[in-house]
């Protein structure tokens, strides 16, 4: 059998990891507006949090996330009450292709999940 390479376009690279956090915030928990120079994932596990940024307004539930754009105004809001379980992670990537991803939450499906 002959095998055949085939070469593959790159669109995009992360060139570097900022940060990774898990959190369980509080039912209170509010963070004030900030602006950093890389990207974010906002990642709901469990539970729901409010985002607002200047590309979307709008509740994350479980298995949904969202990213923001670096330098975009965000910032983070708990209902009264709940608890969710956060991961967030900060990288710096090489392409504008991701800003497509900021406008709308992308909610994963329980297989991709598992």
């Amino acid at each position: 059998m002959k095998y055949v390479s085939k070469a593959l376009e790159q669109t995009l690279s992360v060139t570097g990891i900022v940060n990774l956090h898990f959190f369980e915030f509080s039912g209170d928990f509010a963070t004030e507006g900030e602006r950093h120079p890389f990207y974010e994932l906002i990642f709901v596990n469990s539970g729901r949090m409010l985002v607002l940024s200047e590309d979307y307004t709008g509740y994350l539930s479980k298995h949904q996330m969202i990213l923001h754009r670096p330098n975009a105004e965000h910032s983070l809001k708990c209902d009264a009450g709940g608890v969710p379980g956060v991961i967030i992670i900060g990288f710096e990537a090489n392409s504008t292709i991701l800003d497509e991803f900021a406008k709308t939450p992308l909610t994963l499906s329980d297989n991709l999940i598992k």
